[in-house]
């Protein structure tokens, strides 16, 4: 492509934004004004590629900034779900729930006298509300928590030896989401204290005083019916195998000393 790739080098890294608005104008610009239709169509191509290049940058400073899937597909002209699909890698860690605002109460303590998460838990549960958020679901569901164990930095391996990927279950899920949400405030979240309640139950059920990611999945795989259940049906991995592998699994959270 000669000169057109090397001014989509220069839109992408231009300046702080990714793309800057002489260089998306001379591309313009030298798209419409090309004699030969066939460099008009590098030159289009070029183009395209530093408005995707610009497109990506804002969608990741809007979520950067608490947008929502919905609220950037708003502003974009698409779906929820078409944004999910294209930037959910754009998502950060703690978008959905900062430390100022915890998906479960200060300190960590659940539904029940004496049981608490683990600053794991907590991270898995933030990830899976930000997965509920970006689907439009009004509550917290053990999908999401699938979808919050299949994410960098907190894949369960018992799920990743299943064949289970993130990309995969998170199209499954978002097929199956109600979207009833996707008109809703930017500040509210999903309620998560139908799972909380079902966590604290399964932690008691087992005898253990702590929430571990470990206890989440075997919380959000209890019920045969599930959604999450269904979902690693649908994606031909077997939930009595995963179950059992997870029997053989420790807590990753040291008890308190």
């Amino acid at each position: 492509m000669g000169h057109e790739a090397q001014r989509v080098r220069q839109v992408r890294f231009g300046d702080r934004e990714g793309v800057s608005e002489p260089d998306l104008a001379a591309l313009a610009a030298a798209a419409a004004s090309a004699d030969d239709p066939r460099a008009a169509l590098r030159r289009i191509a070029a183009l395209r590629q530093a408005l995707d290049a610009l497109e990506r940058a804002q969608v990741a400073r809007a979520l950067a900034d608490g947008a929502s899937f919905a609220a950037v597909g708003r502003e974009l002209g698409i779906s929820r779900q078409a944004v999910h699909r294209r930037f959910a890698d754009l998502v950060p860690a703690e978008h959905d729930a900062p430390p100022s605002e915890p998906v479960a109460p200060a300190g960590g303590p659940l539904p029940g006298d004496g049981l608490s998460l683990t600053p794991e838990a907590r991270v898995v549960l933030r990830l899976a509300s930000a997965e509920a958020r970006a689907a439009g679901d009004p509550a917290l569901g053990g999908e999401h928590v699938l979808l919050a164990l299949l994410r960098p930095g907190a894949a369960l391996p018992v799920l990743e030896a299943a064949g289970l990927t993130l990309a995969k279950a998170r199209t499954q899920v978002q097929a199956a989401a109600t979207g009833s949400r996707v008109f809703s405030r930017e500040d509210e979240r999903p309620d998560p204290h139908q799972l909380l309640a079902a966590a604290a139950h399964e932690a008691r059920a087992r005898g253990t005083s702590r929430v571990t990611p470990e206890l989440l999945l075997r919380t959000a795989l209890a019920d045969g019916d599930s959604a999450a259940v269904r979902t690693l049906r649908a994606l031909g991995a077997d939930p009595d195998a995963v179950i059992a592998r997870l029997a053989g699994v420790p807590d990753r959270s040291p008890a308190p000393a």
